[in-house]
């Protein structure tokens, strides 16, 4: 498979010094990249949901809600993630920041794209991506609303997904570690074509296409993660490599692609 070529991309760098500068007083500062996406005010999402509307819920997990937001006077149609920060507060405000940084960074056909977020209130974050109208994968293999996907289908959704998981492995300088590639985190468009998703558990690692596994600081136990009997594991049961349940702190692109090939049985099955 080809790498894309390296003009495509689009690079933001954030200091690390502003990460860790702690608000002053009054309204704070954000560190997070704007001249890269866009910053909505509270009251724009706002509007755009309706007032967070029940009826207006795409779904729902143990740290977010996704909202279908109407923005800009009903002319752009959005995804609204309302994290909910919850007992796991600090672990949520994390996961916000480096999904707002990673996604942007990245601009591939095949790769959620990211809107803009919302930091205005200290306890309110939210992110906004393109809605997607076809919902995911795991809604089409396993769910009653849409009909069965015909094999060739299942295929190009497939390689799309694969062409996704290859740019965030070789098309940037150091290699991004999804860390959570499953069937519910690849969505499709009105055309069916495959986007992944869902990068609050991604990583950025030390160079492209290495064999040689990066280690991670493992941030506090939450719902979606699993205890063993040597340190806490990130990701979903059934998708996960079987190494990483023994050292759980070493990661590579490869987990990623063991992650993928579940997901590409789960699609012929």
């Amino acid at each position: 498979m080809r790498t894309p070529p390296l003009s495509s991309f689009c690079f933001c760098t954030v200091s690390e010094s502003k990460l860790k500068k702690k608000p002053s007083k009054g309204k704070a500062k954000s560190s997070l990249p704007q001249h890269l996406c866009r910053r909505f005010s509270l009251d724009e999402i706002r509007v755009a949901t309706n007032n967070f509307d029940s009826h207006l819920v795409l779904g729902k997990g143990g740290s977010a809600v996704v909202y279908k937001g109407l923005f800009d006077d009903g002319a752009s149609v959005f995804a609204v993630k309302y994290l909910l920060l919850g007992s796991s507060r600090q672990k949520t405000l994390e996961d916000f920041r480096n999904e707002v940084q990673l996604l942007c960074q990245l601009r591939h056909q095949h790769i959620l794209t990211l809107i803009g977020f919302c930091d205005e209130a200290e306890d309110e974050k939210i992110i906004v991506f393109n809605y997607m109208s076809k919902g995911s994968l795991f809604d089409h293999l396993h769910g009653t609303r849409y009909d069965p996907l015909p094999w060739k289908q299942r295929l190009e959704i497939c390689i799309g997904a694969a062409r996704g998981l290859h740019y965030l492995h070789a098309g940037a300088k150091r290699a991004i570690i999804h860390r959570d590639i499953k069937t519910k985190n690849i969505l499709l468009d009105d055309q069916k074509i495959s986007k992944i998703a869902d990068f609050s558990l991604s990583k950025i690692g030390p160079f492209s296409l290495s064999n040689t596994p990066i280690r991670i600081e493992l941030p506090p136990l939450d719902e979606i993660e699993l205890e063993t009997s040597r340190t806490r594991l990130f990701g979903t049961l059934g998708y996960v490599a079987p190494e990483l349940f023994i050292d759980t702190t070493l990661v590579t692109e490869k987990s990623d692609v063991y992650s993928f090939g579940v997901v590409l049985l789960e699609v012929l099955c």
